[in-house]
């Protein structure tokens, strides 16, 4: 344990480290973290903005802390009540869903009274990996500081995980965060992953009307950048200048800001027991009362005053409520890129209104599968490109590409199919904005290949017997496998040169000796479940692609009514019933447990029984009544 904070924290704030191996609990939301931080009041006499700001953050879709009033006792007397903060680190990364090796830095104070960003020899403090090694620093730096606005802005574009920032800064401009300029935040780089930044909030005591030196352009929207900065020693920030400067950006942001003001500060004609952040606050205080005060009049007084500022003072800078039924249009799909790389396919969504649209939580469904983030916000009459890989769209080989300055969203789940389908979008509430059906250029694999036979769960002791049967249902074409891969339930990719020739099967087997144990050698064998992957007992999703990455068979097979229970440690298989329709895979009612303990490996099911396979659950051959 050791005191942290500076000026305004003082004696009143620690940090505790816990022993590497023995992470302390907190709550099912936190169960296991390595640090946590202990606050005083800073300079909030309500002890509630701090908290409060992590949980606005959060309500407006962000990546924040969690953070709670503690009673702190020593040695069985009171002592005080604390602000627990959740600290930024590896474990907050990975309850978020980010990779930990991932290249997180805090922002800190300066040494020198540039502005923050305009430089990497002061105020940046590496939190993971090597320590040393700021090389990704020097690079953003560098892109924020390019020699023109149009590479600065294309820059920001590639960048940046611009959903993520531009929330990030309307939920900062609802609490009006007066000590962010220059340091109290984060920025994290998916090293591994897109390779884009975020920008992750600290330290908010200074929020909610606590003005601290945040001087005369405070309330301003545009707050932070060089022409709305701190007076007090030149503060501002060269990221925050070029989002509010630049006109695709601005306006992207003042839509989302419009969003929160209406959904999260609420306007002034909210009744009073439906204002979110007055109950908020108050759910915050209430079990620290006593010994707090519980009277929080003075942040009240600030949303209020916030609240006139945003919708009334500054109407004429910000747009007015987004209408409820924007005119959007799904206008193009690209589901076989020339390059064969299926991460760059695309889906492109036209906004139609003269005006930004917000369609944070709005989703894609249909052959993929995407719900778009806080902060997504397509710019008037202009275009999203909603992909599976941000980095590899803006690596494509031609356009669209990186450098056109093209708004992405991504990663969406699942890839686009070469059979045609019908794509959705939706809206925050679930009603149906467009459609579009996508092109129908299915692949010979597509069109013949099944998954025919699973033996999932083997009876003992054969348990490692597992397999997987395809079979090629056309009469007259042989398939080149080469390429083909399972991706989900087992890995295995076919070698080249794998053909399968018409009416025949093929099997993927988990271990060789096991395998032939039970129904000895000689059997069509392909290879082995690659990377030590195996299948789930219970549930499991199989999906085998082709070589371009476009789905062949996608499905989730089950051990639970009303799927057949035998293949679930019985000694059968899983079959695919009449196999030479393709049927759909997904219908539990397509498939039968096997004739024959054991299954049919290599060979077809000897009888064409289409009965319900669950019938005769004591095998004595009657059906129960």
């Amino acid at each position: 344990a050791r005191q942290r904070g500076q000026a305004t924290n003082g004696s009143q704030s620690q940090k505790f480290d816990f022993n590497r191996g023995d992470s302390f609990y907190i709550n099912e939301e936190m169960p296991a973290v390595g640090e946590i931080n202990i606050n005083g009041r800073g300079a909030d006499s309500t002890y509630v903005r701090q908290t409060l700001a992590f949980d606005t953050h959060r309500l407006a879709g962000n990546e924040s802390s969690l953070s709670y009033l503690w009673q702190l006792r020593v040695n069985g007397a009171n002592d005080r009540v604390g602000i627990a903060i959740e600290q930024a680190d590896g474990d907050y990364l990975d309850r978020y869903g980010y990779d930990e090796e991932g290249d997180l830095y805090k922002f800190v104070q300066r040494s020198n009274l540039n502005p923050v960003f305009f430089d990497t020899i002061t105020g940046i403090e590496k939190k993971t990996g090597d320590k040393s090694n700021i090389d990704s620093a020097v690079d953003l730096v560098a892109g924020l500081n390019l020699p023109t606005p149009a590479q600065r802005r294309k820059w920001i574009i590639d960048n940046l995980d611009l959903p993520q920032v531009i929330n990030y800064l309307a939920a900062r401009s609802i609490i009006q965060d007066a000590d962010d300029l220059r340091k109290n935040f984060y920025m994290y780089l998916d090293t591994r992953g897109d390779e884009r930044w975020r920008l992750l909030p600290w330290d908010k005591d200074y929020t909610f009307g606590v003005r601290g030196d945040g001087g005369t352009f405070l309330p301003h929207p545009f707050f932070g950048d060089e022409e709305h900065k701190k007076q007090n020693a030149n503060q501002w920030n060269i990221l925050y200048d070029i989002i509010f400067e630049e006109p695709v950006t601005q306006r992207i942001y003042l839509r989302r800001l419009r969003t929160l003001m209406d959904e999260v500060l609420q306007p002034s004609s909210t009744p009073s027991n439906d204002r979110i952040l007055e109950q908020l606050a108050q759910d915050i205080i209430g079990p620290a009362s006593p010994p707090l005060n519980s009277n929080v009049n003075s942040l009240n007084s600030y949303l209020n005053s916030r609240r006139n500022v945003l919708f009334n003072n500054y109407n004429s800078l910000i747009p007015s409520s987004q209408t409820s039924s924007p005119s959007l249009t799904l206008t193009e799909v690209e589901a076989n890129p020339v390059s064969g790389n299926q991460e760059e396919e695309f889906i492109r969504i036209h906004n139609n209104e003269n005006t930004e649209i917000d369609i944070s939580d709005w989703t894609l469904e249909g052959g993929v599968r995407f719900t778009f983030r806080a902060g997504t916000v397509i710019e008037r009459n202009g275009d999203l490109y909603v992909t599976p890989s941000s980095k590899d769209f803006i690596n494509r080989a031609i356009s669209p590409t990186g450098g056109e300055e093209l708004l992405t969203a991504s990663p969406y789940s699942g890839h686009l199919s070469n059979f045609s389908e019908i794509l959705t979008l939706k809206n925050e509430d679930g009603v149906v904005v467009d459609t579009i059906n996508t092109p129908n250029k299915p692949s010979d694999t597509q069109l013949y290949l099944v998954v025919s036979e699973i033996m999932y769960h083997p009876a003992s002791p054969n348990g490692d017997a597992e397999y997987i049967e395809l079979m090629n249902i056309s009469d007259t074409k042989t398939l080149e496998l080469g390429g083909v891969k399972f991706t989900e339930g087992i890995d295995f990719a076919f070698p080249a040169g794998t053909k399968l020739a018409p009416g025949t099967r093929i099997l993927v087997i988990l271990d060789e000796p096991a395998f032939e144990a039970v129904y000895g050698p000689g059997k069509p064998i392909a290879g082995i479940f690659q990377n030590g992957s195996r299948l789930n007992n219970g549930s499991d999703r199989i999906k085998l692609e082709d070589p371009s990455n476009s789905s062949i068979q996608e499905f989730t097979y089950d051990d639970e009514l009303p799927w057949p229970t035998g293949p679930d440690g019985g000694g059968f298989s899983l079959v695919l019933i009449k196999p030479i329709n393709s049927p759909d895979h997904n219908l539990s009612a397509n498939w039968n447990q096997g004739s024959f303990v054991g299954g049919t490996p290599g060979e077809p099911e000897p009888s064409g029984f289409t009965g319900d396979p669950n019938a005769d659950p004591d095998r004595d051959g009657l059906s129960n009544l």
